[in-house]
């Protein structure tokens, strides 16, 4: 007989029954186990995984309500379908069978064509649920080692990223508000000092994950890249970043089924000459000074990988001492609050920057983070989030 056929052990503590049960369901391709004592049902349950139980419930040594509970505790048989076969009329029994986690009964004497019934029924939902069972292990598999691939891509990432400790070496009073979507993420912050200016970015590639996490990485190094001859005007720079990204990318426009590009705002900082100078795309620059805001305007539109058209032009700024300089993604600005119905939009945003603009960065961080926690509640975080702080 095929191993494939379906096992089913029968319990019962009458020879009669289990003769006449082995009758009723022999010749129909199942594997039938006839054992009539409780202990004997406890060894199969070790040894052997089976398709269905056919349990007496009034049994000499164990009842069939302990058997039922022994089966689904067991390793091998914890979620066979167990049928109770009674004599009885007794709805407590058959509610208290149901209770323990027997899946059906059927009562004595048996109707045959009803018993044959209840048994193929059983025997489909055990294989339904045996096939379903194997898809989901087969998907965690695949998302473990998906996971695991995007766990070990952060980290990459991560190393891409400035350090904590050049950060606080270029800047000493300045923070990082910086919240991936997901466990890698499209947002990416940037710095690199030259001679005595300090080149800051906040950046905002197309898409958050993976596809997020490629461009950002891709950011990352052509910013470098641009920068390697000590280049230091925004505008400059952003126009080359531009020529340099569409340059990298060889498919057309309709291979796209969303617009690939970056949002970023980019400083570049002289302490000497207390000046700043600022380009961007998308996301602007934000100045708090004796509690007002000044908001540096950037080009409407992202970089794109085909808008060749779009050129970058860099604003100067005088700065002063005890000034803050806010960099942003419009991550945090995107994010719906706790009751789902509203962003918070720019208008909330710079009003909390300006709250929080006295207090010394580490205390900025946690300011910040308590009120956009407050503020998305158990709504899911909507995009990456990144916010730069640093005082001049």
């Amino acid at each position: 007989m095929d191993e494939n056929n379906p096992k089913i052990l029968v319990v019962d503590d009458s020879h009669e029954t289990l003769k006449l049960l082995e009758n009723i369901l022999s010749g129909r391709g199942y594997h039938l186990k006839l054992v009539d004592t409780g202990n004997a049902a406890l060894e199969e349950f070790s040894k052997v995984s089976y398709d269905l139980i056919l349990l007496d419930i009034q049994m000499p040594d164990i009842s069939g309500f302990e058997l039922c509970r022994y089966a689904k505790e067991s390793k091998r048989n914890g979620k066979v379908p167990i049928l109770f076969v009674t004599a009885s009329n007794d709805v407590q029994s058959v509610v208290k069978g149901f209770e323990i986690g027997g899946s059906d009964y059927i009562k004595k004497p048996y109707n045959k064509r009803e018993l044959i019934a209840r048994v193929e029924t059983q025997i489909r939902l055990k294989r339904s649920q045996d096939t379903i069972n194997k898809y989901v292990r087969d998907l965690e598999e695949k998302n473990k080692f998906i996971v695991d691939s995007i766990v070990f891509a952060e980290k990459i990432q991560k190393s891409l990223l400035p350090s904590e400790q050049s950060i606080r070496d270029l800047l000493p009073q300045s923070f990082i508000f910086f919240r991936p979507r997901d466990i890698v993420s499209g947002d990416f912050y940037w710095v690199k000092k030259t001679k005595d200016n300090i080149l800051l970015a906040a950046a905002d590639c197309t898409g958050h994950g993976v596809p997020g996490a490629f461009m950002s990485s891709l950011g990352i190094s052509l910013l470098n890249e641009v920068t390697v001859n000590g280049e230091t005007d925004p505008a400059e720079i952003l126009n080359n970043l531009t020529h340099r990204i569409q340059s990298n990318f060889h498919l057309s426009e309709d291979h796209f089924d969303a617009v690939i590009g970056m949002d970023i705002s980019l400083s570049c900082i002289n302490k000497q000459k207390m000046e700043m100078h600022y380009a961007g795309a998308s996301n602007p620059l934000l100045i708090v000074r004796n509690n007002e805001m000044i908001e540096l305007t950037a080009n409407a539109k992202s970089i794109s990988l085909f808008d060749r058209e779009q050129k970058f032009v860099t604003t100067k700024v005088s700065i002063e001492k005890g000034d803050m300089v806010y960099h942003r993604t419009d991550g945090i600005i995107d994010q719906f609050g706790k009751n789902n119905e509203k962003k918070m939009k720019s208008k909330m945003f710079r009003s909390i920057l300006i709250d929080i603009a006295k207090l010394p960065v580490e205390e900025q961080y946690k300011a910040l983070e308590t009120k956009f926690l407050r503020w998305k509640g158990k709504t899911e975080q909507t995009d990456d989030i990144l916010v730069i702080g640093c005082r001049i």
